[in-house]
C-alpha cells in the first residue's frame, strides 16, 4: 500500500481545522455502531449507507486526502497506528502524539475543543 505523504504541520493544521469547524462537538457513534470498548469509529455510515468521517482523527485524515474506504480498514486501531500505517509520519512525530492524545480525550466524552486542549497540554 502506498502511504500518503503528509507533514507534521499538515496533520496539526487539519486537527485544528476540524476542531474550529465544530468546537463543541461531542463524539458519539451512530445508532447501531458499537465496538464494545467505548472507542470511536474513523468512518460512520448514514442510514442510507453513505460513508462520512466519524471521529476527530477520521475527519482530519480525510481532510488530508485519506479515502474513507482506507480509513474504514483501520477501525479498531489506535490513532497512532492508523496514522503510522497509512501516512509517512511515524509515532515519534509530535502531530501523531497530539492526534493520539486528542483521540483518547475525545473517547472519554470531551468535546473536540477540550480534547485538543488536553492533548496540547499532555504533549508539550
Amino acid at each position: 500500500m502506498n502511504r500518503i505523504a503528509i507533514t507534521n504541520g499538515q496533520l496539526e493544521t487539519a486537527l485544528r481545522a476540524v476542531v474550529e469547524s465544530s468546537p463543541d462537538h461531542v463524539y458519539s457513534a451512530p445508532v447501531g455502531m458499537s465496538n464494545g470498548n467505548g472507542t470511536c469509529f474513523y468512518v460512520h455510515r448514514t442510514e442510507d449507507g453513505t460513508k462520512t468521517p466519524g471521529c476527530l482523527v477520521g475527519h482530519a485524515l480525510h481532510r488530508l486526502g485519506v479515502p474513507l474506504a482506507t480509513l474504514e480498514k483501520w477501525e479498531g486501531t489506535s490513532a497512532t497506528g492508523v496514522i503510522e500505517g497509512i501516512t509517512t509520519l511515524d509515532e515519534c512525530a509530535s502531530a501523531v502524539q497530539l492526534a493520539n492524545e486528542a483521540q483518547m480525550a475525545q473517547d472519554t466524552g470531551q468535546c473536540w475543543s477540550e480534547s485538543l486542549a488536553t492533548a496540547e497540554r499532555d504533549v508539550s
